[in-house]
């Protein structure tokens, strides 16, 4: 995780990678949350360990485990796992696990099953990463 910084409007961006998941202990109720590197992509939340082995074979390109408060960016689609070693996998821990949604990422929608299967997934590269954004 790299520190915030100050853009031009008072939002601080939190950059959050693959190679290196980062650990917050609170997260604003009016954050934005962007996935560099993710354009058009989905969001999922798995309720239980059965339903995050399920998204982890899906297209979704980015999971929220609300049990354990923790956030993965699905890096390789539909195939085992959530892709290679700090390319994909487990990008942030939220402690007191938060409630997120698709509306909190910039430019992401939620994951439908359904739709997933007519749906090319999106391509992620190892330059991609989690920003969050709060204004102040």
């Amino acid at each position: 995780m790299t520190n915030g910084h100050d853009h031009d409007h008072g939002e601080v961006v939190v950059e959050f990678s693959a190679k290196r998941p980062a650990k917050l202990k609170t997260l604003d109720a009016d954050a934005l949350i962007l996935v560099d590197g993710v354009e058009d992509g989905s969001f999922a939340v798995a309720s239980s360990k059965k339903e995050l082995k399920q998204l982890m074979k899906s297209d979704a390109d980015v999971v929220y485990d609300e049990k354990k408060g923790k956030l993965y960016l699905n890096a390789n689609g539909e195939e085992k796992g959530w892709g290679k070693k700090k390319v994909g996998g487990l990008i942030a821990r939220f402690k007191g696990k938060p409630e997120l949604s698709a509306e909190q990422f910039e430019g992401m929608e939620a994951f439908d099953a359904v739709k997933a299967t007519m749906i090319t997934s999106t391509v992620l590269t190892p330059k991609s990463r989690l920003l969050l954004i709060t204004k102040h």
